[in-house]
């Protein structure tokens, strides 16, 4: 859980791109992710322009190289707000105990 978010296997973030770049009819995708790290309206359509085939991705590398200590523990705490737990599975964290 102390793992930097940095130092995540691509695979790994990969995957959890996989499944936040997917819209959800709930709203909990990576737009959602992006309102809980600061992100506003209009940030998210740059990224959208910018990175249409992963933003996740890129709203993940903007929040690594802005906070750089940023830990897998922090990520998680994020996805366990907005229900995904579905994506924590893929970090291969133990959520119910955190």
């Amino acid at each position: 859980m102390t793992t930097r978010l940095s130092d995540l296997p691509y695979v790994v973030t990969g995957r959890v791109c996989d499944y936040l770049n997917i819209p959800s009819a709930l709203g909990k995708d990576w737009r959602y992710l992006a309102g809980m790290l600061g992100k506003t309206s209009h940030d998210v359509e740059l990224i959208t322009f910018r990175c249409p085939r992963d933003p996740c991705g890129a709203l993940l590398n903007d929040w690594i190289s802005t906070h750089p200590r940023s830990t897998v523990a922090d990520l998680v705490i994020k996805l366990k707000d907005m229900e995904r737990l579905d994506v924590i599975s893929v970090l291969g964290v133990d959520w119910e105990n955190m």
